[in-house]
């Protein structure tokens, strides 16, 4: 059963203590009810935190079950909703974005009102699964496909404090089991079947079809997220230590590399390192291939182009022997005034052109009138 393995998990792979509180996300499904009574039966102090999407006629009916629930426990529990559909149409998000939004800063500014541990949420292998073939569909690389980790950070709803996930060895069918053997009676979420939204399509469609071809697909997918979180460990372990080497600088709204530096490490590390420093820049960047594809084109070809936009409102850009990713708005020297390519002196002749850094060109004609000469000065 979940708990007889569970405690190695919560300690070693999430992090926790018991003697500072979790803010638990409860919907009143069987995940999150799951999620609610292990925690609690293991000895953790807990805050439930619900919050009402206002996106169906029975959301209400969730939110008064939950509180109902936390109050037979005598668990604190903290209601709050809004109405994602607005928040959607205002910020041109789609539901799904919308909603975790919303739901993620309201149990994050928790997390800090009461000075808790970690924001706790139940997502089962089944969302794991899910997510990861969401990555695939869009292309993603190694960092996508080995889908959600036990802890993370996610800066953009708090630089700090953690994001737990104690059920992803856990399938959904087990969370149904045990709230049955628990006495909780989990609310049936409608929206779920809705093929609406892409993650449903995923969950009906798409797995049924694909467990056509392998009755153990969930499984197998599972493995190989648990060995790519290896591989990706790996990985960012020898990107650190290329970073150290190739990084001259780390402003607000550019990143610079050594030019020749970064250009004599392998393809692949160029890309993670480019990609690394444009989600430093836009943390919520959805960097695809296309873009880091640009990217390193523009380091091996020294002869041509010195700037080529990125995604996000960033561009790269090459300056004599260093390599910028920036903000379209941030103020580099090369932006300003011409430079020279290197130190090595350029052969003028008259007339002609010659090619300098940053995209900047230096035209020569030779006048025969002294007196335009002084007006051109």
């Amino acid at each position: 059963m979940i708990l007889d393995n569970i405690e190695p998990i919560l300690q070693d792979e999430c992090g926790l203590v018991k003697d500072r509180p979790i803010i638990v996300g409860v919907s009143g499904g069987p995940d999150s009810l799951c999620l609610m009574e292990t925690l609690r039966q293991a000895g953790y102090s807990i805050i439930i935190a619900h919050f009402n999407h206002q996106l169906r006629p029975e959301a209400g009916q969730d939110a008064h079950m939950v509180e109902k629930i936390a109050s037979r426990l005598m668990l604190g529990c903290i209601i709050d909703g809004a109405d994602v559909r607005a928040y959607a149409d205002q910020q041109k998000l789609s539901l799904e974005e919308a909603a975790r939004n919303m739901r993620y800063h309201f149990m994050f500014r928790l997390a800090r009102e009461r000075n808790a541990q970690a924001v706790a949420v139940g997502h089962t292998a089944d969302d794991q699964v899910e997510t990861i073939l969401m990555h695939f569909l869009r292309g993603s690389g190694i960092s996508g496909l080995k889908g959600m980790s036990h802890r993370s950070i996610i800066k953009t709803f708090d630089p700090s404090i953690p994001i737990v996930r104690p059920l992803l060895n856990t399938w959904r069918e087990e969370t149904t089991v045990y709230c049955a053997a628990n006495g909780l009676r989990p609310h049936y979420d409608s929206s779920n079947d809705s093929i609406n939204f892409q993650r449903n399509r995923i969950r009906h469609l798409l797995i049924p079809s694909l467990e056509s071809y392998n009755p153990k697909f969930r499984d197998a997918v599972l493995r190989m997220s648990q060995s790519l979180k290896s591989d990706y460990s790996l990985l960012m372990e020898t990107l650190e230590d290329a970073w150290q080497d190739v990084v001259t600088s780390v402003e607000e709204d550019a990143i610079a590399f050594d030019a020749e530096l970064l250009s004599n490490r392998s393809l692949g590390l160029q890309r993670n390192l480019i990609k690394h420093a444009m989600q430093i820049l836009r943390p919520k960047l959805d960097v695809n291939f296309s873009a880091l594809e640009r990217a390193t084109n523009l380091i091996k070809d020294h002869a041509h182009s010195s700037s080529v936009d990125l995604k996000g409102g960033l561009r790269m850009f090459r300056e004599a022997g260093v390599v910028y990713v920036c903000t379209l708005n941030s103020k580099l020297s090369f932006n300003l005034w011409p430079q020279m390519p290197s130190t090595t002196p350029i052969s003028v002749t008259v007339p002609g052109q010659v090619d300098l850094a940053g995209g900047w060109k230096m035209n020569c004609e030779r006048w025969h009138i002294p007196t335009l000469v002084k007006e051109a000065g």
